[in-house]
């Protein structure tokens, strides 16, 4: 898997495409190229990064540790249809 492209960002919807691919190949470098180098990372413990480079340490940290074996899966999204108020969301593998 890691000899196969990354999607080319070529639009902001990518950047949910390359997350998923890179968490997946635990590639903290390119998780990090998606970021600004003074972002702002807030995870969902409350730890807070303050630049691309804590950033991407974090994240090699957990990758090669804590989420060493916790693949992540990208959902698609369909609007609801007329008749009903609630979207339908499926694995993107699942969507034609």
């Amino acid at each position: 898997m890691a000899d196969k492209p990354y999607p080319p960002f070529d639009h902001s919807r990518r950047i949910a495409e390359i997350w998923v691919e890179a968490w997946n190949r635990r590639d903290a470098d390119r998780l990090a190229d998606l970021f600004a180098e003074d972002a702002e990372f807030v995870n969902v413990t409350g730890l807070w990064w303050h630049d691309r480079e804590a950033i991407r340490r974090a994240h090699d940290y957990g990758l090669r540790t804590i989420f060493d074996q916790s693949p992540i899966n990208q959902l698609a999204y369909a609007p609801p249809a007329a008749n009903t108020s609630t979207p339908a969301v499926a694995p993107r593998s699942s969507v034609a």
